[in-house]
């Protein structure tokens, strides 16, 4: 069982999950809130980590998304290997200071429509651009303290792969996820399957707090405890809330605004499409009556989301769960779950303690298995070997009765090479191209409606020709008579020559001897 470490650094706030996986499934472990405010994001990581007393096997941290520049591009080719060269060049223009210190991590969406996608057969790409000086920033402050992160994910990326994961019942079409957190809100558009469009806002709870500070002339704690108390109430009776339910209505209103930018600007590339229903993460959408607010200013359904849907939880989450939808979805992707599968972290270890737990885990399980089947092997051996014993004492019980009933035979040596004899003799005649066996077979057929007794059949089979001569007893001289009939109508049969025939003593039966040259 290995343990991964999901670590998202807001603005206020470090919000990290440590996840583990098992045969059971995957489970959270601790659940870690650790506000900075107001010390910088460098001192406040440090800090994290000098707390931490839990182990890990592998670090995942997210950028944010007004760190990346977001771009979709139609391409008219399909081969990534293309897509990825030639992105720099297509981009060029779309930055004033150029694409050349861009790292860029992309993926096909869907066609802007079915008419374009019949007649061009361009392939649309969302591409996401990270400048490299805040790539090495962000990893130069992990190195400080001696930390390497597995993967540098995006957050919206960690955002899709949560709800991704977390949502069985998707509905058809297209729908936003709106992750509201303290200083910025991530707008993102996806269907099902796919993260279509992310745009990042510098707009979020923080915010709202200032706007009721600003309102009530309150200073910011103490306007953030009363908006998590109150909300917006929509209580026309008491002063305080209506000045309150204004200003945080002004800031939603700026929210709306952008969410509608960030759809048109999606719509003027792709075209329109309609919305099924809106999704809230975040800590700003905790807010008492924003999600009925926002049903109504945009028309739209706006669903409960729960991150931590279908994980086993071994610890509660200290806030709402939706602040940690980010975090899971990087420890998620630290398990090689998810969607989204980008890494903006160019020098991760391979082999890393996960990697080699996982392996360890593997070569157990293998091992336990060749055990298994090495046992269940050994018991077959077994039963094979004592049924073999149970054989080997029935055929020498079965050999000494032989033995006793055929005293001719000094031992049993000479008993089994009589019998070999006897077997290469008979396979001799079968295969002989002048074999008398059908011949036998025929009498053996043709005698049984008369009263013979065969004492001993006698085969002579040469090159040119054979003879089977019969020897045994008949009731009377006319069962003779037959005999010989049935003997001279035998196919291939030349001649049958009786060579003897006497009474018996006993004067019942007569002695014969026949023999039958073909």
């Amino acid at each position: 069982m290995s343990r991964v470490l999901g670590l998202d650094i807001g603005a206020s706030a470090i919000k990290a999950v440590l996840l583990e996986d098992s045969l059971k499934g995957e489970s959270v472990k601790k659940f870690y809130h650790y506000p900075y405010r107001p010390k910088e994001r460098e001192e406040a990581v440090a800090s994290f980590f000098e707390d931490l007393e839990e182990e890990y096997d592998r670090l995942v941290v997210s950028l944010k998304g007004y760190e990346g520049s977001v771009r979709l591009i139609d391409l008219p080719f399909q081969d990534l290997k293309k897509v990825r060269q030639v992105l720099p060049f297509e981009l060029e223009d779309e930055f004033a200071e150029g694409a050349d210190n861009r790292d860029f991590r992309f993926h096909k969406i869907l066609s802007s429509s079915e008419k374009v996608e019949e007649e061009s057969k361009d392939s649309t790409y969302l591409c996401i651009g990270v400048k490299d000086e805040i790539k090495k920033e962000y990893l130069g402050e992990f190195h400080k303290i001696k930390r390497k992160p597995y993967l540098l994910d995006y957050d919206a990326y960690a955002n899709f792969n949560c709800f991704y994961e977390s949502e069985d019942n998707k509905k058809e079409g297209i729908y936003l996820l709106i992750d509201i957190g303290a200083r910025s809100t991530g707008i993102n558009i996806m269907n099902e399957t796919e993260l279509l469009y992310t745009r990042s806002v510098f707009f979020g709870g923080n915010d709202f707090t200032q706007a009721v500070a600003q309102q009530l002339n309150l200073e910011f704690d103490d306007a953030e405890e009363l908006k998590k108390v109150y909300g917006i109430s929509n209580n026309e009776e008491d002063s305080q809330n209506l000045q309150m339910d204004d200003a945080l209505s002004k800031s939603l209103d700026h929210l709306i605004r952008e969410i509608q930018l960030t759809l048109g600007a999606f719509y003027s590339k792709m075209g329109y499409m309609d919305i099924s229903c809106v999704y809230l993460f975040g800590g700003g959408s905790t807010l008492i009556g924003l999600k009925e607010y926002l049903n109504q200013m945009l028309d739209l359904p706006v669903v409960d989301s729960n991150p931590v849907r279908g994980l086993i939880l071994d610890d509660e989450a200290p806030t709402s769960p939706l602040l940690y939808s980010i975090a899971i979805g990087l420890a998620l992707r630290g398990l090689g779950i998810g969607k989204l599968k980008h890494n903006f972290n160019d020098r991760f270890l391979h082999f890393d303690s996960y990697t080699q737990r996982q392996w360890i885990w593997h070569l157990g399980t293998i091992c336990v298995s060749l055990f298994i089947y090495l046992c269940l092997s050994g018991v077959e051996l077994g039963l094979v070997y004592y049924k073999q014993i149970s054989l080997d004492a029935k055929y020498q019980s079965e050999t000494k009765k032989i033995m006793n009933n055929n005293k001719s035979f000094k031992s049993l040596a000479a008993l089994q090479k009589k019998i070999l004899e006897r077997k290469k003799l008979l396979g001799r005649f079968a295969d002989s191209e002048i074999s008398p066996m059908w011949a036998i077979q025929e009498v053996s057929s043709s005698v049984k409606n008369l009263d013979v007794k065969l004492n001993s059949v006698f085969l002579v089979n040469e090159e040119s020709k054979a003879s089977i001569t019969f020897r045994g007893t008949v009731p009377a001289a006319k069962d003779l008579i037959q005999l010989e009939t049935v003997l001279k109508k035998i196919t291939g049969s030349r001649k049958v020559e009786r060579v003897s025939s006497r009474p018996t003593n006993d004067r019942l039966k007569y002695y014969f001897e026949e023999k039958i040259h073909l």
